[in-house]
């Protein structure tokens, strides 16, 4: 999996509506046999909310897995988990804290999370990368994230040719 395109997307303005629980959500990469998915180059895993995350009621905590599996279906129970986000709170107001923990506020136009993943070691990867959504608190009742594997981490510059 050298080359990072248009395939290397999970997911482009889903909908992360959801009871709690742990959800498999959109599309996932076949990585065949790779064991390095970024061919000796770092990758990192960027997810943007597009709509913002609202619960039923009170504001609840979500977070995401990048978890790979021998089926395209990544199991929420037996996948090798590879990275878990921090906790991104919903509906928030300013306090980002729910139940006294604490995280990143998931609002329309955020990066949600941005960081590289880890290379094969520890955790080899199986045939399949996908995102698990994880509900921790309350149902998630709207919003949309866009989520892929790119050389580059966002909210940075990226200079052509290192100039």
């Amino acid at each position: 999996m050298a080359q990072l395109d248009k395939l290397c997307e999970f997911c482009d303005a889903t909908s992360v509506a959801a009871a709690a629980g742990t959800t498999l959500i959109g599309s996932q990469i076949p990585l065949g046999n790779s064991r390095d998915p970024g061919n000796g180059r770092p990758v990192y895993l960027n997810i943007t909310c597009d709509v913002a995350i609202i619960t039923g009621g009170t504001a609840g905590l979500i977070q995401f897995k990048l978890a790979s599996d021998s089926t395209a279906v990544i199991s929420a129970t037996t996948s090798t988990i590879h990275l878990i986000t921090p906790n991104l709170v919903t509906d928030d107001t300013g306090t980002y804290s729910v139940g006294g923990t604490t995280g990143v506020q998931a609002a329309i136009g955020d990066i949600l999370f941005s960081g590289p993943i880890p290379v094969d070691g520890q955790n080899p990867y199986e045939l399949f990368l996908g995102l698990l959504l994880v509900v921790t608190t309350t149902t998630i009742t709207a919003g949309s994230i866009s989520a892929w594997l790119g050389f580059h981490p966002l909210g940075g510059r990226i200079y052509p040719n290192a100039i």
